[in-house]
């Protein structure tokens, strides 16, 4: 009898110390992502003193990206989102660098609970500009890291909007789906012209300051399907300015 009741006791002990560490590392995670909303409205409050302005501004959204190679930062990336073309595909991106749409799924019964925020996700891809076909880096993919998941901040695919803009040049924004108005969270970054993308994947943005960062990126070594052998993250991201929030309207979900 005694044995058993020590049994009782120290099994008790167990599940209840494993029930506090589950509990401190909720815990843990949601203070993480309170500290980081909370350096995110400092870095637009700062921005906003910078230009001498309040409110909200009427341009396009401006968002930024610090970039790490293994555990050492080397940089951020500046970014315009061209809401004025692609007001869809600018929005998806700017929801995902503030994180401000939350959640996607509840995390029970198997269901997949994925955060629609770019901070801690990686590229998966980068094709060197100096290999056939490449010329561009591939990221964004929120649920599985190696592009074969991700989501639109609405949580459906969405449609392409256009392709007014060509890939031209580097440090082009791009939507990259696995065919045509099937766009979610994977985007690419172009690092040389890229004529074969046109037509194919709309360009939402530019990056405006960074293509330092951008030419330290393409650097890594890759293997042979282009995956590259340092983790290179998105290890903070936000925007700058205050813009309203574009909210479209689906008629039904993109195919």
């Amino acid at each position: 009898v005694t044995i058993f009741l020590a049994s009782l006791l120290f099994n008790s002990l167990i599940t209840r110390e494993s029930y506090t560490a589950v509990m401190s590392e909720g815990d843990a995670i949601k203070q993480k992502w309170a500290d980081i909303a909370e350096r995110r409205t400092r870095e637009q409050q700062n921005y906003a003193r910078s230009q001498k302005s309040s409110g909200t501004d009427a341009a396009n959204p401006k968002c930024y990206l610090d970039i790490s190679i293994g555990n050492m930062p080397i940089g951020r990336l500046y970014l315009e989102l061209f809401s004025d073309v692609v007001p869809v595909a600018a929005e998806n991106f700017r929801g995902l660098c503030t994180g401000e749409y939350g959640y996607l799924g509840s995390g029970e019964d198997g269901e997949k609970k994925i955060k629609l925020d770019l901070v801690d996700t990686s590229f998966h891809r980068i094709h060197p500009s100096t290999s056939k076909g490449g010329g561009y880096i591939i990221g964004g993919d929120l649920s599985d890291g190696v592009g074969t998941g991700g989501s639109s901040v609405w949580g459906i695919p969405f449609q392409d909007e256009g392709f007014k803009h060509r890939h031209s040049q580097p440090g082009l924004l791009s939507m990259s789906s696995i065919g045509p108005n099937n766009n979610k969270s994977i985007f690419c970054i172009t690092t040389a012209k890229c004529p074969h993308l046109d037509y194919k994947q709309v360009i939402f943005g530019k990056v405006t300051d960074g293509l330092a960062v951008i030419e330290r990126m393409e650097q890594v070594q890759v293997d042979k399907t282009c995956t590259p052998k340092e983790d290179v993250r998105i290890t903070f991201c936000g925007q700058q300015n205050k813009t309203a929030p574009y909210c479209p309207v689906f008629d039904k979900p993109a195919p």
